[in-house]
């Protein structure tokens, strides 16, 4: 057993005033004279006994009475573990769930606003000079350090739901490096509804030092038809085409749904109306169709209607179409008549010469495609400008020169991790095989034609097939490559194995020329997130010819009144905006740099909410059992001992009551002793 407030054991010396009154009589007596007193000595005799035993009596029950009290007022406890200090300053850090589930109703009101309670509660159950701290989903910097009670209590009447989610063994790994200062076994409370996407136990951290308590909120599994996700066909946008956008809705519940309306919008204009039919816990894709009438910046958003939750009954999305694409032919001496007649009066396309001796390097950032066209000699400046260039998101097009060095080429194919070559050959081949997956003929082709004539070639490079490249053969004869593409960070290198000559091949008089090079152009153009992740994603990319110090770039929404100066950074010719925790609303917002918009970048909820399934308290204690998670345990927030358990937790077994009522009952003995017995 140990005392709160020892000091007050020292009152116990006040057993000594009823042993000091006991010990000396003072009562007065009166003489009265008797002519015969034999009697009287027997009553005396007996009264006196009598009397001794009662003043025993009494004494005994208010030595127990003070020593009840004094133990009372020390505040006598069993430790629950030895870790237990009366003394000493606590720390505590208490988690409320703020995330989109915790705004439903149970029979006891909002979940948000009872763990509100409940965290005041647990503040309430530690001593005035505990020190805690509050951690909700959003990470505030005002939550990351330890306050008094009544600062707690002001913080928690400012938390409200949130966007962002969080993993459990994030908040508690999050929660310990808080409290790392602690030399006492910390206290860890995480009030929250135990939703299972949230409850990743199997990656919690072990720590003895932990004693993690569980305060799961009741709640009932709710039927939510929502959109997933949405991608479109091919990467690339352009004008006057066909658009296809594929849309992912779940449905996560037991019933059936039909003919539900889905409407799609681009910049406000509605584009396309549907509607589907889904079944219970499932999934489906469906596909809208639309055309693209300009170029510039488009917002998009794709609806359903579902009750009651609609935070995730949209999802928004942005694209960019350029109005020109910028493309940039190396040459060495000659142009190429093909690529020249190609791109040639294109309104699409704008292609810039320039010779590889006389090139401007600091330029090539600002082109979406760049093609080597019969340069002989590919020096290292210019193969590390060009894998940057790649990397950054360029595509590049390779056409080697028979004539050329071969060790350079081979040289800048194995810094990009290609297959290099090995010799000419000389051997007429004809293509043989397409692969009509790739972006190049995805859309060229209404139907697949076996019979389609193919282009013959005369005289190509062989390449070595290394099995550790990702080369993805586009073009082959005989099983070699003879158009091939490698992916490379953010962008694309496409190679191919001879010049493009009528000399080498006829290649450029067949059906197959046009869709395969003019393609490679228009799917260069800068590609960008459809969406982002509010609270996952928290940085955005522009293009480099936007890249000056002196540039304030905004980030606006004009319906949520929303307008942010973001960080910004360049790193490798890229301007890199960080959001971070910004934007907390989904929506389509703008990036304007001095009133120009440049971009659209759309902000989505995470779909993790969505899944609106629960732990049982029972799931929640086999879960314990199954991790071996022996320093967690679950308090039941509705038990009506609650705060008796709180106050356990906080300071053992609680005696005080007990030595209360055993005072009252020697007080009470007492007083019995002195009416009735005389």
């Amino acid at each position: 057993m140990h005392f709160l407030y020892p000091k007050f054991l020292f009152a116990l010396f006040a057993i000594a005033i009823p042993i000091i009154i006991h010990l000396f009589n003072f009562k007065r007596y009166k003489t009265v004279y008797f002519s015969n007193v034999k009697f009287l000595k027997n009553v005396k005799q007996e009264t006196k006994s009598k009397s001794q035993l009662k003043h025993i009596l009494v004494l005994i029950s208010r030595i127990l009475i003070i020593a009840s009290l004094a133990i009372a007022f020390a505040q006598p406890y069993i430790p629950v573990n030895k870790n237990i200090i009366s003394n000493k300053k606590q720390e505590v850090s208490i988690y409320v769930d703020n995330s989109f589930s915790m705004n439903s109703e149970n029979k006891y009101g909002n979940l948000l606003n009872i763990s509100k309670n409940k965290a005041r509660q647990i503040a309430n159950a530690f001593k005035p000079n505990t020190e805690f701290l509050l951690l909700t989903n959003d990470f505030d910097s005002k939550h990351q350090h330890l306050v008094n009670k009544e600062q707690l209590i002001e913080y928690l009447s400012d938390v409200k739901i949130s966007s962002n989610t969080k993993k459990l063994s994030e908040i508690i790994s999050k929660q310990n490096d808080f409290l790392s200062s602690s030399k006492e076994k910390k206290k860890i409370f995480l009030i929250s509804d135990f939703q299972k996407n949230f409850s990743d136990f199997s990656k919690i951290k072990k720590d003895s030092d932990l004693n993690v308590f569980l305060v799961p909120q009741e709640t009932e599994s709710v039927n939510n038809l929502f959109i997933d996700s949405c991608w479109f066909e091919t990467p690339k946008h352009k004008i006057n085409k066909s658009e296809i956008i594929h849309i992912k809705i779940r449905n996560n519940s037991n019933e059936s749904y039909q003919n539900i309306p889905v409407k799609l919008l681009i910049n406000d204009t509605i584009k396309a109306l549907s509607s589907f039919n889904i079944e219970k816990n499932s999934a489906k894709i469906i596909s809208l169709t639309y055309s693209n009438t300009h170029t510039g910046v488009h917002s998009g958003k794709v609806e359903i209607t579902d009750y009651p939750i609609t935070y995730d009954n949209t999802l928004y999305f942005s694209y960019l179409i350029q109005s020109k694409i910028k493309i940039l032919i190396i040459n060495e001496n000659t142009d190429n008549k093909f690529i020249d007649a190609l791109f040639k009066n294109d309104n699409n396309i704008s292609p810039t010469k320039a010779q590889v001796n006389n090139l401007n390097f600091s330029q090539i950032p600002n082109y979406q495609l760049i093609i080597i066209n019969s340069v002989k000699r590919i020096s290292s400046g210019l193969s590390q400008t060009l894998i940057n260039f790649a990397q950054n998101g360029g595509t590049l097009l390779f056409l080697p020169n028979f004539d050329g060095d071969i060790s350079s080429y081979n040289n800048f194919l194995s810094d990009i991790k290609s297959n290099t070559i090995i010799k000419i050959d000389s051997q007429k081949v004809k293509i043989n095989n397409i692969n009509y997956k790739n972006d190049l003929y995805k859309n060229a082709f209404e139907k697949i034609d076996n019979n389609i004539d193919l282009p013959i070639i005369y005289k190509h490079f062989l390449f070595t097939k290394n099995t550790y490249s990702n080369n993805e053969n586009i073009l082959t004869a005989n099983k070699q490559a003879i158009l091939s593409v490698l992916p490379i960070s953010k962008g694309k290198i496409y190679i191919f194995s001879l010049p493009l000559n009528d000399e080498y091949s006829n290649i450029t008089k067949n059906t197959l020329f046009v869709p395969t090079f003019y393609n490679i152009a228009l799917y260069s153009q800068s590609h960008y997130n459809s969406y982002y992740l509010i609270g996952n994603d928290k940085i955005i990319e522009l293009n480099r010819k936007y890249v000056n110090n002196d540039n304030i770039f905004h980030i606006i929404n004009k319906n949520l009144n929303f307008d942010f100066i973001p960080q910004k950074k360049i790193i490798n010719s890229k301007i890199i905006l960080l959001i971070n925790n910004s934007i907390k609303k989904a929506g389509n917002y703008i990036i304007k740099n001095i009133e120009k918009p440049i971009n659209s970048i759309s902000f989505n909820y995470s779909r993790e909410e969505s899944d609106l399934e629960y732990y049982s308290k029972e799931e929640l204690n086999n879960l314990l059992k199954k991790y071996n998670l022996e320093n967690f345990s679950i308090l039941e927030s509705q038990n009506k001992f609650f705060t008796h358990n709180l106050i356990q937790i906080n300071n053992g077994k609680q005696l005080w009551k007990i030595f209360i009522i055993i005072a009252l009952i020697f007080l009470a003995i007492e007083t019995l002793l002195l009416r009735f017995l005389k």
